[in-house]
């Protein structure tokens, strides 16, 4: 698995807030351009347009929320306080068009540093997997246990590699 398959285009990620900006601004104008409150005259563009204006408003606020909902600070800078890779082994068992699984490889990918190399298996090429993980993919097994189902959880991950370099 290549590190760079997972990655989303900075672009996309950070087009959020400037959409989430663009559409809170196009109603403060609006709502004081109402309100006869405005110090300047907006352009006729505005006055003919004024219902597209609104659309174009309410869409850069919707699609901005939608594309920050989810998205949390991350500590970028965050090491464990000992060097190294604590694990022998990792398998991420996933199956295609699995949008957890592509949020877990990204959060695996971000530590990859700490980690072994990902095994990524499809469950679904396997009868005994999938009957075993059919409705919790993706599976994190560090080291033969199971560490993670459904979803990883970040803060957990980082306890379990700076805890697993303590103990090595």
């Amino acid at each position: 698995m290549n590190r760079h398959e997972t990655e989303s285009s900075p672009f996309l990620i950070n087009i959020g807030t400037p959409l989430l900006l663009l559409g809170i601004s196009i109603f403060a104008i609006a709502f004081l351009e109402k309100g006869n409150a405005l110090p300047f005259e907006l352009p006729r563009a505005w006055y003919d347009h004024r219902f597209l204006w609104l659309g174009m408003g309410l869409f850069s606020f919707l699609y901005g929320c939608l594309k920050l909902q989810g998205q949390k600070p991350k500590d970028k800078n965050w090491e464990p306080s000992h060097g190294g890779n604590p694990f022998d082994r990792l398998i991420l068992y996933t199956r295609e068009e699995c949008h957890l699984c592509s949020q877990a490889k990204d959060i695996l990918w971000e530590y990859y540093d700490f980690l072994p190399d990902i095994e990524e298996i499809d469950i679904d090429e396997d009868i005994f997997l999938k009957e075993k993980f059919d409705q919790c993919v993706p599976v994190i097994e560090i080291d033969g246990k199971i560490r993670f189902r459904g979803q990883i959880n970040e803060v957990l991950l980082r306890r379990l590699i700076e805890n697993g370099l303590t103990e090595r």
